[in-house]
């Protein structure tokens, strides 16, 4: 025995030959309405099962043109959808003279007995009444094909699918709401996490201003001290006997302690951010670039404004700390000969880029999660207001490319969009 079953999903055709296959039945498929006319008409199937929200022609055209056929309006076909749900729909579906009418999904046993019961029924004379209620009536006749008929099926066909609008439009407003819903906690958990950031960004910098001052002042001045003291003992060595061997152990201990203060000097700078206010963001720059050329002995190149800028403090701090996070990774990654640096201010916007000759940023670093140092610049930026953008240059290396408004950002608005960089 041959079933015919239409369906325009291929998952939903591969269950239904696998389970009607392990009970004996020959399958045959279709994807859509014109597509089984077409198979029937050559191979009369014993029974179809029909999907309805099909391309081409759906299952309710199918049903009446397959009714209106003098071949194959004597086979039983039976509606089984997951759209098409309404009791409307099913009194339509089976007004079009259809034997069956089942929404998926349906267990097994339960599909497997309505088949068995649409061929007896097909089986028997037109004239056997069913019982009142039943899902499963006797065949109608085809439906006439007047003018009245006609009308009748196109209005009781439109309002299906009106029915079928109404439902997808109520399930995508809900759609909308949820993601509406979801956006908004979204927006309000990253203005929470931003908020969060800027304080933890604060602290930061109050904690190294006081650890600034205390290298400063207070380590400062005991190392001042120290040397002070190794000072008057060399001028008072010749009043100690083995005089050689003291001078020597005084010399070394004074060339120790300039040592000292010079690093203590170097971390308290490197600590503190209000140095910015005192000289300047293009001389905090310069400084800081100079000492990474001393350190690495990597050739550098620093263009800047002839006069200085007036920068807030909150805008040059962020500058200048990118800025060192930059010069960082390029010491870490970029296995670099030159580093070129340009600061400029346009339109109420600073800009400052960092460029290298090495061996470039690569896609998967910029979309590595653990990638904690451009993740912090990026954030740090956009926290002022700003863009950061790190990208491969086009001749090698990396360009690293960050721009604030000179102007504090307005609150509440960290995400400002900007042009290109």
């Amino acid at each position: 025995m041959t079933i015919l079953i239409v369906d325009d999903l291929e998952e939903n055709l591969e269950v239904l030959q696998v389970l009607l296959g392990l009970n004996g039945y020959q399958i045959e498929t279709a994807a859509n309405g014109e597509e089984a006319l077409s198979k029937a008409r050559q191979t009369p199937p014993d029974l179809v099962i029909s999907d309805i929200l099909m391309p081409i022609m759906d299952g309710f055209a199918l049903c009446r043109e397959w009714k209106q056929d003098a071949r194959l309006k004597g086979i039983p076909f039976m509606f089984y959808t997951a759209t098409y749900t309404d009791g409307r729909d099913r009194s339509f579906a089976l007004g079009l003279g259809a034997e069956g009418f089942l929404a998926k999904p349906q267990s097994p046993a339960v599909l497997l007995e309505t088949i068995r019961t649409v061929l007896q029924q097909a089986q028997r004379p037109l004239t056997v009444p069913t019982q009142a209620g039943s899902a499963l009536p006797p065949t109608r006749p085809p439906v006439a094909a007047s003018e009245t008929a006609e009308l009748a099926y196109l209005k009781l066909y439109s309002e299906a699918l009106v029915r079928k609008l109404e439902c997808k439009v109520e399930q995508l407003e809900q759609d909308v709401a949820e993601r509406q819903r979801v956006e908004e906690e979204l927006r309000q958990s990253r203005e929470q996490l931003r908020a969060l950031l800027a304080r933890q960004q604060t602290l930061r910098e109050d904690e190294r201003m006081r650890i600034s001052r205390e290298i400063h002042d207070e380590l400062g001045q005991q190392l001042t001290g120290l040397k002070l003291d190794l000072s008057w003992i060399e001028r008072y060595w010749e009043k100690v006997s083995n005089r050689n061997s003291l001078l020597e152990k005084v010399v070394s201990a004074e060339g120790l302690v300039d040592d000292v203060i010079t690093t203590v000097q170097r971390i308290a700078l490197e600590l503190r951010s209000d140095v910015l206010g005192h000289i300047g963001l293009t001389a905090a720059l310069r400084n800081e670039l100079d000492r990474f050329q001393d350190r690495t002995g990597i050739a550098c190149q620093l263009s800047t404004p002839e006069l200085d800028p007036s920068v807030p403090a909150e805008t040059a701090t962020t500058f200048f700390r990118v800025f060192q996070e930059a010069l960082t990774n390029v010491a870490r990654h970029a296995a670099a000969r030159t580093v070129t640096v340009q600061f400029e201010l346009a339109d109420g916007w600073g800009r400052l880029e960092v460029r290298d000759d090495g061996k470039g940023i690569t896609q998967a670093d910029l979309q590595n999660p653990h990638s904690l140092g451009l993740l912090s610049m990026q954030e740090r930026v956009r926290l002022g207001g700003g863009t950061a953008m790190m990208a491969r240059g086009e001749a090698g290396g990396t360009v690293a490319t960050f721009r604030l408004p000179i102007c504090p950002a307005p609150a509440g608005e960290p995400d400002r969009q900007l042009g290109p960089a």
